[in-house]
């Protein structure tokens, strides 16, 4: 049972949060803003506020698997242990490689359609 005074929270297994961490986040705390990880891994702040696997991504960002690597920007899209731009083609080759739009891979790299 969690009893407290002067304005902590109880958390639903007992601990109880308060000051720079308020808000109960898993056997933890963590501060006002932040997103809990359901996943057990803490939590993520306003900065990069997506739980990626054992990591944190910004807003505009793609989680590509549970080691917290992500991609973004021009090349937004997950493929095999890289990232390639939105409209390509992912060869999973196992090394990252793609073919652009228009294009497919083939035994020789990318082929015309």
């Amino acid at each position: 049972m969690c009893i407290t005074n002067n304005g902590a929270n109880c958390c639903s297994d007992g601990h109880y949060c308060d000051g720079d961490d308020p808000i109960c986040c898993g056997s933890g705390c963590m501060p006002q803003g932040a997103t809990c990880c359901s996943d057990g891994n803490g939590y993520c702040d306003k900065d990069a506020p997506i739980c990626c696997g054992t990591g944190c991504i910004p807003n505009d960002a793609t989680c590509c698997d549970n080691q917290g690597d992500y991609c973004d920007g021009d090349t937004p899209v997950c493929c095999d242990d890289g990232c390639i731009p939105q409209d390509a083609v992912c060869c999973n080759d196992s090394q990252g490689g793609y073919c652009d739009k228009g294009t497919y891979c083939c035994e020789t790299g990318c082929c015309s359609n």
